[in-house]
């Protein structure tokens, strides 16, 4: 299992097949999508760090401050 775990959600309100997605849905996958990208980039940071020797500073959420996941 790994240390961390992030999940990312986004929560349609109608499960129908070939409605497409909804505007408020549609609305959501940029900036998660961005989010996401983000994340990946802090991960990959912190991995590079630490095997370069550098101390790991621990998860940092978009805006630098340390993350708590509940």
């Amino acid at each position: 299992m790994p240390d961390r775990l992030v999940v990312y959600a986004v929560e349609g309100a109608d499960g129908a097949l070939g409605r497409g997605l909804s505007p408020a849905v549609a609305a959501a996958v940029e900036p998660l999508a961005q989010r996401v990208e983000e994340e990946i980039a802090q991960q990959l940071a912190v991995s590079r760090a630490v095997r370069a020797g550098a101390p790991s500073a621990g998860p940092r959420d978009a805006g630098g401050e340390e993350a708590h996941v509940s």
